[in-house]
Order: C-alpha cells, then structure tokens, then sequence
C-alpha cells in the first residue's frame, strides 16, 4: 500500500494455527453440494471493523474468489496492492460434520491454494482459492447542496431524484458534494457554477470506471412521509477512531472525549481539560478545525473547567465544570456557534458531585430546560428553565425521581420531552434497578413530570454489566423521539450500543430501529473494547440528535470514549 497499514509476526502462525472452520457434530449424514457456506479473509494486526473480507464462491467451477477492495482502509487515500496480500487470515465456515484439507490459517493469497472439502457422507469436493483486489462499483451521491445559498438536496435513492428546497431564485451556483469513494461525477458543480432553477442531469461514474448513475436535480419540495422517521433506512453515515482525531486511547481523565456539540454542520468533540476540542464536519466526520476555550480557565487540576460539553437546538454550545472540583460551585458556559463570545451562564453552589451529565433539551435564545445529574444522590437532579431566552433563577429546582430502587444515581441523565414545560414529562437513563424488577437490569424511564414518578420504562432491557450515561430527546416531522446509549467498561463481554424510543404514546413501549445484532451492529464495533481501551470511557460517551436543515434528515451522533464517533442518518422521504 501507499500507506503503510500491515504488521505482521512471524509467530502469528503458531498462535492462532488451529482449523478455522467448524468442528463436527453428531447428526444424520446427509448430502450438501455446498458444503463450504462461506469464506473470509483478515489482516493482522487491524482492529477495524472493515478488516473482514468475504469470498464469491462459484460451486459449479469450485472457485472461491476472496475479494478487497482497491481503497483500504476505507475512505482513505491509501490502496492495497498484490503484496500486501503475502500473509493473511482465512477462514472458512462449513456445513456441520464436514472438514477441509489442508487446514487454513494463514495464506499467500497472491498464489492459488487448492483444498479438499469433505462432507459427513464422505463426499469430497475440490476447491480453488483465488483472490482479487477490485475497485468499488458504487456510484451513489449521499449529499448534495449549495451552501453558499443554505440550500440541502433532499436525495430520493430510488428515483435518483435531488430535490433543492427553495421558492427563491438560486441561478448558477457550485455545489457542494459526497458520494461514493472514489467515484467522479460530469459534470462537476463543485467546479463548474451550474444554473439550478434549470433541471439538471449529472453521471456519477464508479471508481472501476464502469458503473454509472445518473442523478436529476429540481427545484421544489421532496414528498415526505405523513410524521416521523424512515428508521428502516438508517445507516452509519460515518464513523472514526478517536485516535485518528489525536484523542489519546487511555484510561486517565485527559484521554477521555467528554461529550458532543452540534453547531449547524459542525460537530464538537469535547476534549476534558484541553483549551482544544476539535471540530468536524457533520455530514463526513473531516476534521475541520479546533476552539478554543482557554477563557474559561482551568481549575488546581488543570481540567475540571472543561468538563461536559453539549448544545441546544439553536448553534449555542454550552459548558459546565465538575462542582466537586470546583468547592462544590457548578459553573456553565455558553457560546453561539464557533465563532462567538464564551459566556458565563450559570453559577451555584450545587454540592460536590454535579456536572458528570449536562443536557439542554430546546433553544436557549427561546425556550430550554437544562439539567444536571447529582452523582450517588438517590435519584436527584438539578433543573434550570430557559424562558424566551432569558434563565429564570441561577438557583435550580431539585427534583427527586421516584420508581427507581437504591440510591445510586451515578452516570445518568435525563432529558425533557417539551422544552417550554418544565412540569413536563421527561426521559432517564440511568444505571439504575427498577422498582418492580428482581434482577438489576437497566434502561431508560418514561417519567411523569408533574408527580416524577416512572411511568413506563424502555422496552429493549440493558444487562446491568453495561453503563448508561447519555439521554436526548428531538422532534422530527411531527413525532418525538428519545435516545440513549449502553457502554461496556470492561475487557470482555459485547456492547457499546445507543436505543431509539418513538414517544408518540406516551411511553418507552416502541423502539423503531435495532442497533444491535440484528441491526446495525454496534455492538463491539464501536467501542473502547475494539479499541483497547477501557477505564474511565463510561464519562465521556454521549449521544446527541440533529435534525437537517431542510427537515428532510434526522441525524444521531454517538460517541464512546476511547473508542469511536460517528453518525447514523434517517429521513422522512416517502420513496
């Protein structure tokens, strides 16, 4: 490769030697043509999730073609070529009782390999193993806009339709793009101003040069389904290391990302303690740049100041402190977007174990509630209300949850569904027993807000191994939705998982999309664990809804400390 991305050790052989395919089991022999189900091959030395590369097996030729992609790894600017391919991982996976010859451990995939496969009946099939580096044939436009005029392209995949939101004119403008790595489109609005009040057709053309799509773009208003969400087309619109950010993978507090911030198409990644939290663009996940916060000074620890980071529905990011670290003082700040004045909002004397969560759910130049969890209180948070843009008390009404067993109210958060009623209902996620449960497994909790009792809790159960510690609630084409998330801090087990709740009944009874195996596979995909870190990750994980500007796409962005940030995207087109 280009890039150097491949280490291998010479006893990597030994160590992971034994057969990769399936031992036997007891049952009636009975005949299979396919006894090989399927193939795949892995570098060494790579913990990334893209590090799995699957085989087309022909049966009637006996050829089983491991293909890589020419880009990898993916998005990058890095390629494989054939020798990168000298020493890799295979395995296979066989009918039950069936056996391979010789046994696949660790190949040189620029030759062919030739194998036995032998079925429980003792009927024997010959194999070749070939491979290929090929180049992607997606040629797909995943954004299109015109920023200079605010404009976002709500893009129909099926019709290949870009709708352009606007009863302005717009004229010749250059456009803004993403698409598939690797592809080149014709022409090029990014190049060329094109005149948009005009339909216009632009090819998309593969990086093998040889799939094409053509794209329309029209001016005027997408069709959108009645109210709420696509969730059956939710897909991770990017993901990256934090690591690849600079962020240290490690288990001291300053290695920890602390939080999320969404400011128009901007993303914050917290970082406690550091005057340089990074910003990156929202719709790729590019770094774009850093802020800095050194005006809010620092603490005797030198971090605490900067301790959770998130952000209302309006551009204000908004700063707290860790009281405990502070004489028991919690201290916020706020900022308009990125180039605006630090501020100092909120000043109180809480106690010493306040600003481990903060959330704002509203706008904090109209109407917002914020709160503020108080670690190990028995079930107690701050809550401070945003009327017309003005706060109404530095002082905070502390409010007491009821329905929950045990006083351990540690790494949780809550957030209101209705941000101009304080008196309101409200979500919880909490590590937390419920009262009517024998077994300590945890999730989040409908509460009712006038008596702050729990009125329902989440219907997809979290094993209480797992952390809870991020909460947020949105409205998207007329529906409310809640998300939080799960995170393993240990060095075993599988999670690190976020949950969507539809909020329409009044309850947590309906959870639209699956994250988790049967999903979108988060689980250990996305975590410290994959990472190699562990530690203090359950603090600064997060998770933090966005709604496009065009209202046409709903955004979740997810972040699990000492492991990855991301994004996954939803919409509301009827296609």
């Amino acid at each position: 490769m280009k890039t150097k991305i491949l280490s291998f050790l010479s006893a990597a052989a030994i160590i992971f030697g034994g057969s990769a395919c399936q031992d036997p089991y007891e049952f009636t022999p009975e005949h299979h043509d396919e006894n090989i189900l399927s193939l795949t091959a892995s570098f060494y030395n790579d913990d990334s999730p893209s590090n799995s590369f699957a085989a087309e097996i022909d049966y009637a030729t006996g050829i089983i073609n491991i293909v890589f992609p020419y880009t990898y790894p993916p998005m990058s600017d890095s390629h494989l070529e054939e020798n990168d391919l000298t020493h890799v991982r295979v395995q296979c996976n066989l009918e039950n009782g069936s056996t391979v010859e010789p046994e696949l451990t660790w190949l040189d995939l620029t030759k062919d390999h030739h194998i036995t496969v032998t079925g429980l009946d003792g009927d024997k099939r010959e194999y070749t193993i070939t491979s290929e580096i090929r180049k992607s044939r997606e040629c797909e436009i995943t954004d299109f806009s015109i920023n200079a005029l605010g404009l976002s392209g709500a893009i129909n995949a099926q019709t290949n339709v870009i709708t352009l939101i606007s009863a302005d004119e717009i004229g010749e403008q250059n456009a803004e793009i993403i698409m598939s790595h690797g592809a080149t489109i014709s022409p090029d609005p990014r190049v060329t101003a094109i005149n948009f009040d005009q339909e216009q057709e632009f090819t998309v053309t593969a990086q093998n040069g040889v799939d094409k799509r053509v794209y329309k773009t029209v001016k005027g208003e997408p069709t959108l389904i009645p109210s709420g969400a696509n969730f059956t087309r939710a897909t991770v619109r990017w993901a990256k290391k934090l690591t690849d950010y600079g962020y240290a993978n490690g288990t001291g507090v300053t290695d920890v990302a602390a939080g999320l911030a969404v400011v128009g198409d901007y993303v914050i990644i917290n970082k406690v303690g550091l005057a340089d939290p990074i910003y990156v663009n929202a719709k790729t996940g590019e770094k774009v740049g850093t802020i800095d916060l050194s005006s809010i000074g620092s603490s005797a620890a030198g971090y605490l100041n900067n301790y959770r980071m998130t952000s209302d529905n309006n551009n204000n990011i908004v700063i707290s402190n860790f009281s405990k670290d502070n004489g028991g003082t919690i201290t916020v700040w706020k900022k308009k977007g990125l180039d605006g004045a630090i501020e100092q909002f909120i000043s109180y004397a809480a106690g010493s174990n306040v600003g481990d969560q903060l959330s704002v759910v509203g706008d904090l130049d109209g109407d917002a509630i914020i709160t503020a969890t108080v670690n190990g209180s028995g079930l107690d948070f701050f809550r401070w209300v945003v009327t017309g843009g003005a706060l109404q008390s530095q002082t905070p009404e502390k409010i007491h949850v009821t329905g929950y067993e045990g006083t351990c109210w540690g790494n949780a958060d809550v957030a209101y569904v209705d941000p101009s009623n304080p008196n309101g209902d409200y979500i919880t996620g909490a590590y937390m027993k419920f009262a009517d449960e024998e077994t300590a497994n945890r999730g989040a909790a409908y509460v009712n807000g006038a008596s702050n009792t729990i009125t329902s809790k989440g219907s997809r159960v979290v094993s209480s191994n797992w952390v809870i510690n991020a909460v947020d609630v949105i409205e998207f084409n007329h529906m409310k939705y809640a998300v939080h998330n799960s995170i393993n801090t240990f060095t075993w087990g599988g999670d690190d998982n976020i949950y969507v709740y539809d909020l329409t009944t009044g309850d947590l009874a309906t959870s639209p999309v699956d994250f988790g195996t049967s999903g979108l596979n988060f689980i250990n995909n996305y975590g410290a664990l994959l990472c190699g870190a562990t530690g203090l990750a359950r603090n600064g994980s997060d998770v933090k809804f966005s709604v496009a500007a065009n209202g046409v796409y709903l955004y979740i962005y997810f972040l699990f400390a000492n492991g990855y940030v991301g994004c996954v995207q939803v919409d509301c087109l009827d296609m």
